[in-house]
């Protein structure tokens, strides 16, 4: 099932997880040094010539049955073992302060973000790009049926003016507009109830939650202090403090760690 784009209404968590990390990844991705780093790591795990090699082993295999799920080849021949592979984005994702998503495999039928990327990288061989890899939704609701009842009335033109039958009409409409909301008000609340969320209006901005994202960037790879952050964005340390920390709880992504919180403004 594809993850729709957050906006009105209860949200699947996992629609907004991925909404918030395909930011901050876009973020990553603009940054040349990044982009850099990526593309030489994936250029060292490239198809090889060497001879076909012994038995897959396991994480091998659950590689092979991601790339198949995917629609795409496997190439199992020859090079890195996927094991050094493995080793390589996990070291890779902790230089760069990715979230553990990135590299390491779920238990459910998923696959790692740089793994997906690679993948995609190898197969269109365009610039390196970290994406966002294939999401479960575990929380499912099944779709309703909204019913809208046909009606049908009498119009006898030498006994109504066109007055009387449109205010009959919208009267009717009316009706049946408030009985449709109401279904779909009992759908939302089922969702709500199993725990979907509702999308803050004004994080549903584009422009809002990539300068929410940049500000982890700079504290997590570039290491401002939150001062200077606040300062870029013209805004109180605190707020800046707050909102930066809770995001990069939400993707997983480590901050550099000091004692003490920004001083209170007299």
């Amino acid at each position: 099932m594809p993850l729709r784009i957050p906006g009105p209404g209860p949200t699947h968590p996992r629609e907004i997880f991925r909404s918030w990390l395909t930011t901050y990844y876009c973020v990553l991705n603009a940054d040349s040094a990044f982009q850099e780093a990526l593309e030489v790591l994936f250029k060292g795990f490239q198809r090889s010539t060497a001879p076909r090699r012994g038995p897959l082993s396991p994480l091998e295999l659950q590689v092979l049955i991601g790339r198949r799920r995917l629609g795409m080849r496997a190439h199992a021949r020859g090079g890195a073992t996927t094991e050094r592979m493995h080793e390589a984005f996990r070291e890779f994702a902790e230089e760069w302060k990715l979230p553990e998503r990135s590299w390491q495999w779920p238990k459910t039928r998923e696959m790692p973000d740089l793994f997906f990327s690679f993948l995609r990288w190898h197969r269109g061989r365009r610039k390196a790009k970290l994406l966002v890899g294939p999401m479960v939704l575990l929380i499912a609701i099944r779709p309703a049926k909204i019913e809208i009842e046909a009606q049908r009335f009498t119009y006898d033109i030498t006994g109504h003016s066109p007055e009387e039958v449109r205010k009959e009409i919208d009267r009717r409409l009316a009706a049946l507009r408030k009985d449709a909301f109401s279904q779909i008000a009992k759908v939302e609340d089922e969702a709500r109830s199993k725990g979907w969320k509702d999308f803050p209006l004004r994080h549903r901005d584009p422009e809002e939650r990539q300068r929410l994202a940049f500000r982890v960037y700079r504290r997590a790879i570039l290491g401002q202090s939150w001062p200077a952050i606040a300062k870029a964005d013209h805004v109180d340390p605190r707020s800046v403090f707050d909102s930066t920390r809770r995001l990069a709880r939400c993707l997983g992504i480590p901050l550099p760690h000091r004692r003490g919180r920004p001083r209170k403004r007299k």
